[in-house]
């Protein structure tokens, strides 16, 4: 019980210096810097990681779901103001993608995504398998994909794709999202008349 309130009332946790640390509503966790800045966010399967130059002004967010990493930085001037912002996606090496996939008993209630090089199946063996109402699964695979006792509960999301399936070798893509640097003949010194 905390502060009269019994605990299974309470939806938020806080820590030692009262910094949020849990939304159970939300399914929520937050990691603090000894300077009081968020150190990370963690929902679900995502992960949100923050870093901080040391005048504590925000350099760069990323972002980790599986099988993407999403690097947004911040490139500020002297005075800490962003000039422009830089957004890297990063698809890890995929180190286990196989030609043909097979998923028995298998059952997602967060995010996955599962690829083949020619054909996945789900459930050969006889069991069951599905999507729960928070799950998300994307099946990509080359020749086809066959489910068998398989079941996607209302609001979940499931898609499936036929498409040529090819293991990534570590890409990454580096794009200049927004700048805030003034051209020349805005900031250029002109007479008074």
């Amino acid at each position: 019980m905390r502060l009269g309130v019994p605990d299974v009332l309470v939806k938020l946790n806080h820590d030692d210096k009262e910094q949020l640390i849990e939304d159970k509503t939300e399914g929520i966790l937050i990691n603090w810097r000894v300077d009081g800045k968020v150190k990370s966010v963690v929902k679900g399967t995502v992960t949100y990681a923050f870093e901080y130059n040391g005048l504590g002004n925000r350099i760069a967010k990323k972002e980790v779901k599986p099988g993407l990493i999403t690097t947004t930085y911040y490139a500020p001037d002297a005075q800490g103001n962003v000039l422009g912002v830089y957004e890297e996606k990063f698809k890890p090496k995929e180190t286990d993608l196989q030609n043909d996939l097979l998923l028995n008993s298998y059952n997602v209630n967060s995010v996955a995504l599962k690829r083949a090089i020619n054909n996945i199946f789900i459930t050969s063996d006889g069991s069951s398998a599905s999507v729960g109402a928070n799950g998300n699964l994307t099946l990509q695979a080359g020749s086809s994909i066959t489910l068998k006792n398989f079941t996607a509960v209302q609001g979940s999301t499931f898609l499936a794709q036929i498409t040529p399936v090819q293991a990534n070798n570590n890409e990454s893509e580096l794009a200049l999202k927004e700048h805030h640097i003034l051209e020349v003949a805005d900031w250029a010194w002109k007479p008074k008349i």
